[in-house]
């Protein structure tokens, strides 16, 4: 039977840029490459090759990328339970809530990201929305109103309960975010 010693663990400690971070190093003979491995707030550096000094400076390339993906892993472990899916401009997105200090509304792929102490993430994203729908509804009645040359004074958001949308006397256009004709934008 063969003597079979165990090692002590190798780590690489990561500290140029903020707290020490100390990474384990795993090597594998399945890897046909040095990469590094992150699973939530886990990280592990993967060896071909008993090479440690390569391994080393391929970790310090990368201290800046390992720290954002723990800081988004960090993100997403403090999520809020109450996620759910809004419609955008004829896309779903997941809306993930974050309790922060911050007051931050991102979208990332098909992730619109609220970072609020919870009790305002509501009005914070009401209020980016209604920006982002204003925006995009005055590129679309510039467009249409240079394309068939018709006048408006301004655009306004406004929350009615039985119209999609209206136009004053002083040629101002309002528009409902929760009629059909914009596709329900705004949550309820």
């Amino acid at each position: 039977m063969k003597n079979i010693q165990k090692t002590e663990p190798i780590f690489i400690t990561l500290d140029r840029f903020g707290d020490s971070i100390n990474i384990p190093v795993r090597y594998s003979i399945k890897a046909k490459r040095i990469f590094i491995k992150i699973q939530h707030k886990n990280v592990e550096l993967v060896l071909p090759n008993k090479n440690i000094n390569a391994g080393h400076k391929f970790l310090l390339e990368k201290e800046h990328w390992v720290r954002r993906r723990l800081i988004i892993s960090k993100r997403e472990d403090s999520i809020a339970e109450d996620s759910k899916i809004i419609p955008l401009f004829g896309k779903q997105y997941l809306l993930v809530k974050i309790d922060s200090i911050r007051n931050n509304v991102q979208i990332k792929e098909n992730i619109i990201y609220v970072e609020s102490l919870l009790s305002y993430c509501d009005k914070i994203l009401i209020k980016f929305l209604q920006n982002k729908i204003l925006l995009e509804v005055t590129n679309i009645v510039n467009f249409l109103s240079k394309k068939h040359n018709f006048k408006f004074s301004e655009i306004k958001i406004i929350n009615s309960k039985n119209k999609w949308g209206s136009c004053s006397s002083k040629l101002a256009l309002s528009f409902n975010p929760h009629s059909g004709n914009l596709g329900s934008l705004l949550p309820s």
